[in-house]
């Protein structure tokens, strides 16, 4: 009778090991997956039972480790076998979860891909406006949709550029009037800047980003950049303008200089961001982009600054080279070769407008 009892009270422990093991295995209030956090913890508790290994603190320990090698000489194919079901259970969790991830990743694509749609859709998209000047030729060439769905394509997701940019808020935290973001695209610094409490707004020619900032809620402006600056003479705190000087020549690019520091009070703020054409590697982003019309080397963009009236803050290389696509520097020749193979993708250029 006490042996019935003992069995009965081992199978009863077993029962409920078994069950709190599917418990943790099926998925948790937010719908994660088995496999990803509790299911691997199922596996584990499976094996311990996996091979038979006598536990600590376990009456009469000798004679039981005794009795398993025994058993172990009897059971070593089932063993085995067990462990195998369980190293195929463990591989199949990893692949479900990367499956998992995967089609999250394609959902957020078709999100994004359907999110433009829309936007060219209310944008009305049709032939683009007639320019007015040189420095708007290059971002006529293509339609507003199909140079919003490049961007997508080789720039990045929304939230993509706001992590590349999210360094730069800082630098207009305490500005003394509002900031302006010339070319804003889809709004993602502007609504960086909203969110450290800046009074932002952004102007951008191209009808489907203004749309896709504006479904965000992004305070943004359809609007060419030059003549926004024109009106916004002696008010703004601040100017940003990112990823755009290399849309413009150099007459161009000077004339938007003298303009931003005009529409500037003493000791409002400029930035710029652009490619940095001293990293051939940097060169491919951009070549990739048939709009582009200058690669501005960074003495040359702060010699115009100067010549316009700023007075430079810094310069700031940024987007490093993935390591694993750089060379490993094991002499002086592979540092030389990095900074002007693999050098900075891009650099940022900070000023002020002095205040005497």
């Amino acid at each position: 009778m006490t042996e019935e009892k003992d069995d009965a009270a081992g199978a009863a422990r077993l029962a409920e090991e078994i069950r709190r093991g599917v418990r943790e295995a099926l998925p948790g209030p937010k719908g994660e997956p088995a496999g990803s956090f509790s299911g691997l913890r199922a596996w584990n508790e499976a094996e311990r039972f996996a091979v038979p290994a006598v536990p600590a603190g376990a009456s009469y320990p000798r004679v039981k480790r005794l009795m398993l090698r025994v058993l172990r000489l009897v059971t070593r194919s089932q063993g085995a076998f067990n462990m195998k079901v369980l190293e195929g259970a463990r591989s199949l969790d990893r692949s479900l979860a990367i499956l998992r991830r995967d089609l999250e990743e394609a959902e957020r694509r078709l999100l994004r891909a359907t999110d433009v749609l829309q936007a060219r859709m209310a944008a009305h998209e049709g032939p683009a406006p007639a320019t007015t000047g040189a420095r708007e030729a290059s971002a006529s060439a293509l339609s507003d949709g199909l140079y919003a769905r490049f961007e997508e394509e080789f720039r990045g997701s929304e939230q993509s550029i706001a992590d590349r940019q999210s360094g730069y808020a800082g630098f207009f935290r305490g500005a003394p009037g509002p900031v302006l973001d010339c070319g804003c695209g889809r709004g993602e610094f502007v609504e960086l800047l909203a969110a450290e409490g800046i009074p932002a707004t952004g102007v951008d020619r191209n009808r489907v980003a203004i749309a896709l900032a504006r479904k965000r809620g992004v305070k943004v402006e359809e609007g060419d950049a030059f003549g926004r600056l024109r009106a916004a003479k002696g008010t703004l705190g601040g100017v940003a303008a990112l990823q755009f000087v290399e849309h413009l020549d150099p007459p161009s690019m000077a004339e938007f200089l003298a303009l931003a520091f005009e529409a500037l009070v003493p000791g409002g703020r400029l930035l710029l961001e652009t490619i940095n054409p001293d990293s051939l590697y940097a060169m491919r982003a951009y070549r990739l982009d048939p709009t582009h019309v200058w690669p501005v080397p960074a003495r040359t963009l702060a010699l115009f600054a100067r010549e316009a009236g700023f007075r430079e803050r810094e310069i700031r290389f940024v987007s490093p080279v993935p390591a694993a696509e750089a060379l490993a520097e094991t002499g002086e020749n592979d540092r030389k070769l990095n900074r002007w193979i693999f050098g900075f993708q891009d650099y940022a250029y900070f000023a002020e407008r002095p205040e005497a």
